[in-house]
């Protein structure tokens, strides 16, 4: 073998693959803009119908929406926008 001192190692390392589509923060524009709390069924239905969001994608993606600060969840299981506090 010889060494091709030509070639950058950091352009052979790029990530293959699909690149991301959708994410939390789509997620929770879809929760600020429902004036009324949601349920995790009707949330996923408004992703799926407003944004595009498949099922499947939804439940990957809702713990990491979740765990932002502008999403709440009431103990009921509602979800619901709060904005950040200024």
């Amino acid at each position: 073998m010889r060494r091709a001192d030509e070639l950058d190692p950091a352009k052979l390392k790029t990530p293959k693959g699909r690149p991301t589509k959708h994410t939390a923060a789509t997620m929770v524009l879809a929760l600020k803009e429902q004036k009324r709390r949601l349920t995790t069924p009707e949330w996923r239905d408004l992703c799926d119908s407003e944004k595009g969001i498949p099922k499947s994608t939804f439940y990957e993606l809702k713990d990491e929406a979740a765990a932002l600060p502008e999403v709440a969840q009431t103990k009921a299981g509602l979800w619901f926008y709060k904005a950040p506090k200024k």
